[in-house]
């Protein structure tokens, strides 16, 4: 039979300072991380926002850019507004005016309701990818036509799934 040994709960001297010395560690190389990767993200070119002009094939491209540019940095729906209403022209910018003097949250949400509604209704895009393809020159031999034809029915392709 083996003696029974008397277990104690104080921690063995330095111990505790190891495992503190080790999470002071993993804590400074993930601000290490950290800081690599804002200098990363520093370093990318500036992001630019085309505005948008009213025409259904970009809204879709435009409301995606608004949300990940201006939106997702923003916490104010007022500025979120005011950026919506310097980034939008013609019809669309009317819109987006129209709300300017409600409340700030309801009149982003105003906003966003009527360009989404205008302008996001996926039959309308539809609608929009047919009638430019429907005035789309003919392609007689010509591969830069042909490719220009191409990449406009991927574009139109793509769009659609999303859209479902």
């Amino acid at each position: 039979m083996l003696p029974r040994q008397h277990v104690t709960s104080e921690p063995i001297e330095g111990k505790e300072d190891t495992s503190n010395i080790k999470n002071l560690a993993r804590n400074q190389d993930n601000l290490t991380r950290l800081l690599v990767e804002q200098h990363k993200q520093a370093s990318l070119p500036k992001r630019t926002l085309q505005a948008f002009t009213g025409d259904p094939l970009q809204y879709v491209t435009f409301k995606r850019a608004f949300e990940f540019i201006i939106e997702n940095k923003s916490k104010s729906n007022r500025d979120r507004l005011y950026y919506l209403e310097q980034y939008t022209r013609g019809e669309a910018n009317s819109l987006v005016k129209g709300c300017i003097h409600m409340d700030d949250d309801v009149g982003y949400l105003e906003a966003k309701r009527l360009l989404e509604r205008k302008y996001g209704n996926k039959h309308k895009i539809a609608e929009a990818y047919l009638a430019k393809m429907r005035q789309w020159p003919n392609v007689k031999g010509d591969s830069s036509g042909l490719q220009d034809l191409s990449l406009f029915l991927l574009e139109c392709k793509n769009t659609m799934t999303s859209l479902g």
